[in-house]
């Protein structure tokens, strides 16, 4: 089963890469993801189980 992240905010499955993310931009490897639901940004996103349900 596919696994999606998920904003620890808001509970939004619309998660992104954080675009602004400057580290990432200078060669780092750090990974940072935007909420698109609410706006939040952060490393951590927890993934789940997608389970196809509307």
């Amino acid at each position: 089963m596919a696994c999606v992240k998920v904003c620890p905010k808001c509970g939004g499955e619309n998660v992104k890469t954080d675009p602004t993310n400057q580290k990432a931009a200078a060669g780092f490897s750090t990974h940072s993801y935007l909420c698109m639901d609410c706006g939040f940004s952060g490393s951590f996103f927890p993934e789940i189980e997608k389970t196809g349900k509307v």
